[in-house]
């Protein structure tokens, strides 16, 4: 879907999402967004908040506070707070040498982000940030598809020269007029197309092992040999 939405908005095609998010509004998506922006743009204070205890950190909303008002008091963006305030005895033991950690991600990845490819930069993020495993320890049944879309995420990557041109296509992309009454493109699966009926139809994807899926086919193939069982010889 997301090569869609991003063609739909080069070309100025105005689209809409049926049942379900826009690519870059999924919840992993901004997650690692955040991380991106905040590498490319340290004053980012909303990024920081987002993702400044994601993965779990042991920063709880107290300290995260408590880096907000240092940086209100100062006029500084937090993280400029952050790396002054684990100097300080301003946070107990345990949350400064998490906000330490923080930190000094940050600083190493902001110290990559003209000497790596981007695409690079963007796997190294995710990784050591301990976002990717956090997903990977996640046993919910939305685990793996988050997971594949933020290797489409990082596959989306390829087609820009920096990861500050990426931030800003996104940017473009996120602006797009939501307004539900306009005339539009709607993007949704075959499952919530049911029902409905449109003048013009386009259905991609209907290649073998993606439509119908590999685990429709396994299943189909399989026989049930209880329901065999049961029907008489004759039949």
């Amino acid at each position: 879907m997301r090569e869609f939405e991003d063609r739909f908005v080069t070309l100025g095609l105005n689209y809409r999402v049926i049942g379900g998010p826009r690519f870059y509004e999924r919840l992993e998506i901004r997650d690692a967004m955040a991380f991106f922006r905040l590498t490319c743009q340290p004053a980012d204070d909303l990024a920081l908040e987002r993702i400044i205890n994601t993965p779990k950190r042991g920063l709880g909303d107290a300290s995260v506070r408590k880096v907000h008002d240092y940086a209100r008091a100062r006029d500084i963006p937090m993280l400029a707070a952050a790396r002054e305030m684990i100097e300080t005895d301003e946070l107990k033991p345990k949350p400064r040498k998490a906000l330490f950690d923080v930190v000094s991600q940050f600083t190493r990845w902001q110290e990559l982000l003209e000497t790596t490819p981007h695409t690079e930069l963007a796997e190294i993020i995710l990784e050591e940030s301990g976002y990717t495993e956090m997903w990977q320890n996640d046993r919910s049944a939305e685990a793996p598809g988050r997971l594949e879309n933020l290797k489409e995420l990082i596959r989306s990557m390829d087609g820009f020269e920096s990861m500050r041109g990426f931030l800003e296509h996104v940017s473009l992309v996120m602006d797009v007029d939501k307004n539900e009454d306009m005339d539009a493109v709607s993007i949704m699966t075959l499952h919530s197309a049911k029902g409905l009926e449109f003048k013009t139809v386009f259905l991609p994807g209907w290649e073998e092992g993606l439509f119908p899926t590999s685990a429709r086919l396994t299943k189909a193939a399989a026989p049930d040999w209880r329901k065999s069982a049961a029907l008489p010889m004759s039949a």
